[in-house]
């Protein structure tokens, strides 16, 4: 399973466990890396995550992420192939830098892209036919990965 975090599912860990969503997504996502890091499944990133990483204002949160970083599987490198589709996923309604995520997300074909970002799933949902990848929220994807493990 070849996995994809943008950088707000990544961040969703250090946000403050106010709210029932928080907890659960961030729950799902530290289950996610755990399988990730007993190497069940792979963590792509890209120079795109850790562009936004770099840039995160919070220094906690910052060194938090940076340190997952470490445990990425491969990174994408940004060259025309992704710019050129990221241009094509903004005229759909992606933001700049999410259509860079997704492009270099496709460009490695992941299984999966996970996101917390409602408008973002909303687009991908509108635009499905348009990507070659499923874009989902951490938790709700690994309810249905557990549903399916248990069939």
């Amino acid at each position: 399973m070849k996995i994809y975090f943008d950088t707000c599912c990544l961040c969703r860990l250090d946000d403050s466990p106010t709210h029932a969503r928080i907890r659960l997504e961030a729950q799902a996502v530290e289950t996610i890396l755990q399988r990730c890091l007993m190497k069940q499944w792979f963590w792509f990133g890209s120079e795109v995550l850790a562009f936004e990483v770099k840039n995160i204002a919070i220094q906690s949160k910052l060194l938090q992420a940076q340190s997952r970083l470490n445990h990425i599987y491969q990174n994408v490198i940004v060259n025309k192939n992704e710019i050129s589709r990221a241009k094509y996923l903004e005229s759909l309604g992606f933001k700049r830098m999410d259509a860079l995520h997704i492009a270099c997300a496709e460009s490695i074909n992941v299984d999966v892209f996970l996101t917390t970002d409602d408008k973002l799933i909303r687009i991908a949902k509108r635009c499905s036919s348009e990507l070659s990848i499923h874009i989902d929220n951490p938790h709700e994807w690994l309810q249905e990965m557990n549903k399916n493990d248990r069939r």
